[in-house]
């Protein structure tokens, strides 16, 4: 089974804990042209890297590069699947 699948019950345990806040909303910590820097404030791993993917591709279009760093976040699950965006 996939990595994904795997770690389910312990998202699931993560939620019901309140390790995990699915209102949580992602806050820019730092900005230096194509790289940044953000705090995940525990909001969902894999909906919250796939967010921050779309905004490394944004800087990309502006700079020919883009770096994000994020911190805060349950696992993100396949990061592959990141880098086909």
């Amino acid at each position: 089974y996939s990595h994904g699948v795997n770690r389910f019950p312990r998202f699931i345990q993560q939620l019901d804990n309140g390790d995990i806040i699915p209102e949580a909303k992602p806050q820019r910590i730092t900005s230096l042209g194509a790289i940044e820097q953000w705090d995940a404030q525990r909001s969902i791993g894999n909906l919250t890297a796939k967010k921050m993917m779309d905004r490394a591709i944004e800087l990309a279009s502006d700079h020919g590069i883009g770096l994000v760093a994020l911190r805060n976040a349950n696992h993100w699950m396949r990061g592959g699947s990141y880098g086909w965006q």
